[in-house]
């Protein structure tokens, strides 16, 4: 996405897996896109994909407590927010695979690191 606002980007050393991010957010600090690319295991990809759905239309800071959500679900394997979560909710069952816990985890790390970057000025809300 050559307009995003954000990228961000993370890699698994142990494994090879890389991946990069990024959003668009407006002035209203919503995220209106949400992208990722990158070389990395089933898991990862799949974790990728639902967070960009369940990224959308969310302000910054909804994001990153969605992302917070995600990461303490995947890591201890329970949440009290199955819904805010929709789809990522599976990988809770990672908590049987600890080795492929990072995999799911990797998408949270670069979208959380997106977030907490800026290349340029957001759009103006409902702009092109």
């Amino acid at each position: 996405m050559p307009e995003a606002s954000h990228r961000g980007a993370a890699e698994n050393r142990s494994c090879g897996d890389q991946i990069d991010v990024a959003l668009l957010l407006g002035s209203d600090d919503q995220i209106g896109q949400a992208t990722f690319q990158g070389d990395s295991c089933a898991i990862c990809t799949a974790a990728a994909s639902i967070l960009c759905g369940l990224l959308l239309g969310h302000s910054r800071a909804a994001a990153l407590r969605l992302l917070d959500e995600a990461d303490h679900a995947i890591q201890h394997g329970n949440t009290d927010a199955p819904d805010l979560l929709g789809d990522l909710a599976a990988f809770i069952e990672l908590k049987a695979a600890p080795a492929r816990r990072k995999c799911a985890l990797l998408p949270v790390s670069a979208f959380r690191q997106a977030l907490s970057s800026r290349l340029r000025s957001p759009r103006p809300a409902g702009s092109r």
